[in-house]
């Protein structure tokens, strides 16, 4: 409806205003050729960013978003990992188009008791002469620091990295997987098997898409050492195994790239570029969320006090269009009920049409006698786990359960309300 707060809006529809959506696009922008180091832009701003700062010209105009861009780059603590050419371009065509063996199901189940029993014997039966490597990668909290690690088993020979709470633990596996190639290519071990509970860079290291691998410089690095390997006559198969299913080898990488965390090597603490570019959604999110929390209170505020990630009707697909429409404009307040079309001066009281109280939402879904129709909706709360009493604001705010949506569109429906 048209005097719903455009800023709640936004929120019900985690749509970011459009100030912060363009800020965005310069973040993600800049952050994407700052990996570059001879990009020819970046000179370029960070002379507009002098000027900005120093000419008469910007000292009552708000500084352009690429200097904002550059400014934040500039307040990242780890540098972002950089070279003079895309990664694509510095390993040889021969690499890329290599594909390494990588077996992803060993008929393994992640709540298998006997799973390492049934490991040992799919070692025993198809890599009895191999070297066996684990790597894995963790990242305990948000803020905290990406350990990974590798180790070689029936051995000493371990080694742990670090890497910045900026980076993901999928770089942090590829780091692993690339650490331990490099092992097994420096010491010439002609026949290695990694084991990784790390999916996604299993995968990347077989699949060929050569869009993907513009701006991965681990992905792409991985591919040409693999090639090296193969070009130097050492077998390396790369085997996924499920995580924390009690592999004896794997629980030890795990307590290895935990212990990273804190002690790892931190010759590679520095921002790839794939984790650089999802930084600027967190900036914007901040920055949003705070915009959010100062704003002038209404009764959308009141029931949705955070920004979602993601819309709550997109997890209940199942309501119609219609009903979703009206769960939204309550939980905005604005419906053409009795009580508002009487503040819109639409109406001349705001008297329900059973003339019995003020026809607001909690009378016209628990109260009203006009609808009555069974199911009854304040009898099903307590089967739907709802705490009474209970009104229409507190249902308005569990809109992540299905039940609840469900049964307020079923009452809808058979009293035929139209909001």
């Amino acid at each position: 409806m048209r005097p719903s707060p455009n800023r709640a809006v936004q929120v019900e529809c985690v749509d970011p205003p459009l100030d912060l959506r363009r800020q965005l696009l310069a973040d993600r922008f800049l952050f994407g050729i700052s990996a570059l180091s001879s990009h020819p832009l970046l000179p370029k701003i960070r002379l507009l960013q002098l000027y900005s700062s120093s000419k008469a010209y910007w000292r009552n105009k708000e500084k352009p978003r690429l200097v904002n861009s550059l400014e934040r780059l500039a307040a990242l603590r780890p540098p972002i990992m950089k070279s003079s050419s895309l990664p694509i371009y510095s390993v040889p065509f021969e690499a890329l188009t290599h594909s390494s063996k990588v077996i992803t199901n060993i008929g393994i189940d992640k709540e298998s008791p006997l799973a390492n029993s049934i490991f040992s014997k799919f070692v025993i039966n198809h890599f009895p002469s191999y070297r066996l490597f684990f790597t894995d990668a963790s990242k305990l909290t948000d803020q905290g620091c990406v350990g990974a690690a590798f180790l070689l088993a029936n051995s000493h020979i371990m080694a742990k990295f670090k890497l910045p709470p900026e980076a993901s633990v999928f770089s942090g596996e590829c780091l692993a997987l690339l650490k331990a190639l490099e092992y097994i290519y420096t010491h010439k071990l002609s026949k290695s098997v990694i084991f990784s509970d790390c999916l996604s860079a299993l995968q990347s290291i077989s699949l060929r898409p050569f869009k993907n691998f513009a701006c991965k410089y681990l992905t792409c690095q991985l591919k040409h050492l693999s090639y090296k390997c193969h070009s130097a006559g050492l077998e390396v198969v790369f085997v996924w195994i499920p995580s924390h299913s009690g592999i004896v080898g794997n629980e030890r990488a795990d307590k290895a790239a935990k212990e990273a965390i804190l002690d790892g090597d931190d010759s590679f603490y520095k921002i790839f570029q794939p984790d650089a570019l999802s930084l600027p959604f967190n900036f914007m999110r901040k920055k949003w969320s705070l915009r959010w929390s100062r704003a002038k209170k209404c009764f959308y505020s009141e029931i949705q006090s955070t920004i979602p990630s993601r819309p709550w009707f997109f997890k209940n697909r199942s309501l119609s269009k219609r009903h979703t429409s009206i769960i939204i404009r309550l939980r905005l307040g604005r419906v053409c009920s009795s009580e508002q079309l009487y503040i819109f001066k639409k109406k001349d009281s705001p008297m329900c049409d059973c003339g019995n109280e003020v026809g607001n939402i909690d009378h016209i879904f628990f109260n009203c006698p006009i609808n009555n129709k069974p199911p009854d909706l304040y009898s099903c709360l307590p089967r739907l786990n709802v705490p009474l009493p209970a009104n229409m604001a507190s249902l308005l705010y569990l809109t992540d359960s299905k039940k609840i949506m469900c049964a307020v569109s079923k009452f809808m429906t058979n009293n035929n309300i139209k909001l």
